[in-house]
This record gives C-alpha cells, structure tokens and sequence, in this order.
C-alpha cells in the first residue's frame, strides 16, 4: 500500500482520462498508446489558499513530530494529529468536516464521529492573474494562491471546466511530483480538487484506514460544488477521478467496487462490503492501483478472490499497472 511518483506514464493516463470523459466513447478493439510525455497547456494556474503556520511548524520538534508527519496524518498519544494544525488559514483552505456514519463494520472506532479534511484546489486562471505563487517546506510551489480574504480567479468568467478528483497513495500527501503533474492538469483546463486523506491516523490492519477515503472523496466534491465560486465553473457532467496505488483503489470503488476489509475473518470468509459509490464520477484513471498483495501464505485480494469485487462497476476504469511492482500484485490486477 506504498505511494509511486508520476512519471512519464502519467502522459498516458491523462489522454486516456480525456478519451473516457468525451462523449465519444467507443469500444475500439486492445492497441498500444505511446504518448509524449504531458507538456504545460495554455492556461495559467491558480490555486486555493494552503498557508502554512511558520511558528506552528516550527513548535512541532517539542512534541516529538515534523510537518510530514501531520502531512500524513498520525496517531500521536492516542490523539488524531492531522494537517489542518498546520494552517495559518484553516477557514481559507478548502475543507470540510466529514460526519461518519455510525457503522462500526465499515469505520471501526471513527463510526459515528466527525473527522477533519483539507485539501487544494487547482483551476486554469486568467492570465493577468498577479497573485503570489507560495511555495511551502516540501518544496511544492502553489501558483498564483488565493490569499485569505480571496475567491478563485479563474481563466473565463463565462466557461466550466471538467473537474478531476486525485486521491494518493496510502499514508501519503499530495508531494511535489504530484503536484507538479495535477498543476499540468490544471494548465489543460480541468479543475483538479487533491484531497489530504490523512491515512496515518489509522492503523493498517483496520478496514476504516481504506473505507474513510471513498466517503471522504464523496463529500469533498459536495463540498466544492455546494461553493457557488467554484461550482459555476465546473462542469457537473465530466467529473472523473484519477489516483495512485491505494488512491487508485478508492476510484474503483466510488465506481461500485466492493473490497475486502483487512482482518483475518473477512478475508477467510472473502466477505465483499460496499463503502461509498459516487454516480458523479463518469471514469477513472489510476497508476498501479492496489487490489491486494502477496502474503506469506496465499494473496489477499482486496476487490475479492478472483476479483469478484469489479463485477458491479459499470463505467470505464483504467488499470496502469505492471509485472514489475512488488506491492500492488499484478495478477490481482489482471483479475479485477
């Protein structure tokens, strides 16, 4: 369940995105697609409000902790720590308060409490556009960012752009690479919303680290399209998802994947649960998405032995995956 940097395979993934989001689907016959690798498009970039708190960050060292941590999430002292104790603007940044569902199956201990998410939200912008680009400690570099007092900018007051939804990979955070690479999106004319899962809050042997994420994706496009400065700007029709390792496998299943939770019991009795399907979301594009891993003794198939799980997707979904990765197996790939 181990994040990948976007290489050059990403080119591939963003033509076929564009492929599943028009409206002139086919079902051509199997080819091979060799794409250049994805050069900035004509838009400037404009970006959400992500300020970090200088003396915050610095304060951290005395309880034992670093910024990247609380970037990622963490269970400190049996407390919850997450990014938003980071933000110089928590208000400014994109956020929302996720409400779980009281069902101790699928979100263990977090059932029935409130939980906090941020994230960023990137949108071609006008070219006059002279907002400061800021650049926070990981090296990553938001351009023309909203300052506190601020709304989005963007390139055409009259037009709306297709949105993509990125989720990354288990116990990780939006890096420079990635952003990089979602800000070229941006440049291309989508809205690209990028979401801090917080992962590390969570331990790994429990079904709540994975089943927060499609619930959280979900009610983060609710809350970007219920914001009037974004949603006349977006167009409601072409929305896709697009995600790395276990981010790839939360868009299987917000398209109607069901999986398997992790414990001992589910995998024996391979016990397929649904956690959060979004009808929204038209297609998905995913880099080496997670659907199990190789154990001492047998596999756990995460979508279910065979990959009976991706039995009731019914829109297209992109697999970019290899022989060649020693964590997210293969040949459960090939099943699903």
């Amino acid at each position: 369940m181990l994040n990948r940097s976007v290489g050059a395979r990403t080119s591939t993934v963003l033509l076929l995105l564009s492929t599943l989001l028009s409206t002139f689907a086919s079902n051509a016959a199997e080819r091979t697609v060799v794409a250049e690798p994805l050069k900035p498009g004509p838009f400037a970039v404009g970006s959400s409000n992500f300020t970090l708190n200088d003396n915050r960050v610095s304060q951290l060292g005395s309880e034992g902790l670093n910024s990247e941590q609380l970037m990622r999430g963490i269970d400190h002292n049996s407390s919850l720590r997450y990014v938003d104790e980071l933000l110089l603007h928590r208000d400014a940044a994109f956020s929302f308060t996720l409400q779980v569902p009281n069902d101790n199956k699928l979100y263990g201990a977090s059932a029935g409490s409130q939980l906090a998410y941020k994230g960023i939200v990137l949108y071609p912008t006008a070219g006059e556009n002279t907002r400061a680009d800021y650049t926070f400690f990981t090296g990553s570099t938001l351009p023309h960012m909203q300052d506190e007092t601020q709304g989005p900018l963007f390139a055409s007051e009259g037009d709306r752009y297709p949105l993509i939804v990125y989720s990354h990979g288990s116990g990780e955070f939006p890096r420079s690479t990635q952003l990089e690479f979602l800000k070229t999106l941006a440049s291309h004319g989508y809205v690209v919303l990028a979401v801090f899962h917080g992962d590390n809050r969570f331990g790994d042997t429990e079904g709540r680290k994975f089943n927060l994420r499609p619930l959280t994706v979900k009610t983060a496009l609710d809350t970007l399209l219920a914001d009037s400065r974004f949603s006349a700007h977006i167009d409601e029709t072409r929305i896709g998802g697009m995600g790395e390792s276990f981010g790839g496998a939360t868009m299987m299943a917000l398209l109607g994947g069901k999986k398997v939770n992790p414990d001992v019991q589910s995998v024996i009795a391979n016990d397929l649960i649904e956690t959060t399907v979004d009808t929204r979301l038209v297609a998905a594009a995913t880099i080496v998405p997670f659907m199990g891993q190789s154990l001492p003794v047998g596999k756990y198939a995460f979508f279910g032995a065979g990959g009976a799980g991706a039995a009731s997707i019914d829109r297209p979904f992109m697999a970019n995956s290899s022989p060649s990765d020693d964590v997210a197996d293969y040949s459960l790939v090939q099943d699903a």
